[in-house]
């Protein structure tokens, strides 16, 4: 069933990741949330070309402006299953009672079953969790199934990618976003006890980058995911810096363009040359991302090098010089 009423804050016009949308984007994402078939449970059923043509626009032109609000995490998608959501819709329409929530089973039904429900699925519980124990204890007899089978078969798994995406589609399942902002999943700090990380293990995630930056598919694939780790492996154990996540972003933007196994090929060599960064495989990449000239061997079995005139200067008689001055008379 559909949301009667929703509630949207002042604030949202405080938002950084709203505001950097522009007009267009504004009005799409608005026009998400506040669309009537839009359920209790921030998720629908819709297609963009469906969508475009209840505001009369073109499928082209909603494309451009819904993509400003799926990069900044806004909208969640899976165009092959028709399956639109808000991320943090439930955050701030937060259930009256735990029977609420156990009324959400029904609506469940409405929306189409794909990884990027049962992600759904988890920024819900995680909203719930904010609330008392009963909130929690009623989503987990609601969905006792959803969230014990569907989230290991959900979540990104290596060797999934099929190395033929363009980079600009909306299919690729987003994880739960992180940092600051009215929209973003983990403004509340949760209480449960967070494990260290691993010395080798990278301050950004790796499926939130190709997401965010709707990068090919293949940059989730097992190729490209095992070459990453053994080159992050490869600076701890060299003792370089960290990667920042800007930097990530802008490496993982000139691998989208080398394309798979430019890019494997690459890291792979790199680590074996014992580089400092990830140079083009093959004769003198290296030097030619220095910017210094390549270093030809001067001996080379394929030239006649006695058919070479020679020029021989003769050192024994040396030149007399005239711009000494005369001796003085201490000599």
């Amino acid at each position: 069933m559909a949301a009667k009423y929703r509630k949207i804050s002042p604030s949202i016009w405080n938002d950084a990741k709203f505001r950097r949308l522009s007009d267009n984007g504004k009005l799409v994402f608005l026009f998400i949330l506040t669309h009537p078939a839009m359920t209790a449970i921030g998720a629908m059923r819709g297609t963009i070309p469906g969508l475009a043509a209840e505001i009369g626009w073109t499928p082209e032109a909603f494309r451009e402006a819904f993509g400003e609000a799926f990069r900044e995490g806004l909208i969640s998608v899976d165009e092959k299953a028709s399956f639109l959501a808000c991320p943090n819709f439930v955050k701030h329409n937060l259930p009256e009672s735990p029977n609420v929530v156990r009324s959400w089973r029904d609506v469940l039904l409405l929306v189409p079953e794909c990884e990027a429900r049962v992600l759904h699925m988890v920024r819900m519980k995680s909203h719930l969790e904010a609330l008392h124990e009963g909130f929690a204890k009623a989503f987990a007899e609601a969905f006792p199934e959803a969230l014990g089978e569907a989230l290991p078969k959900a979540l990104p798994q290596s060797g999934t990618g099929t190395g033929t995406g363009t980079g600009t589609g909306f299919n690729t399942p987003q994880s739960p976003p992180r940092g600051e902002g009215l929209f973003d999943a983990d403004a509340e700090a949760s209480t449960a006890p967070k494990r260290k990380p691993r010395k080798t293990q990278p301050d950004y995630i790796l499926e939130d980058i190709v997401t965010e930056l709707v990068l090919p598919s293949w940059m989730l694939g097992q190729s490209f995911r095992q070459a990453w780790d053994d080159w992050n492996t490869y600076r701890v154990e060299r003792n370089l810096s960290k990667y920042t996540r800007t930097s990530v972003k802008t490496r993982f933007r000139e691998f989208a363009e080398w394309g798979e196994l430019k890019t494997v090929a690459a890291i792979t060599a790199s680590i074996a040359n014992n580089y400092q960064g990830i140079f083009p495989a093959g004769a003198n990449g290296a030097n030619q991302q220095r910017g210094t000239k390549p270093i030809h061997r001067i001996h080379d079995e394929s030239k006649d090098w006695d058919s070479i005139p020679r020029v021989v200067i003769d050192t024994s008689q040396r030149p007399e010089r005239h711009d000494q001055a005369e001796p003085g008379p201490l000599g």
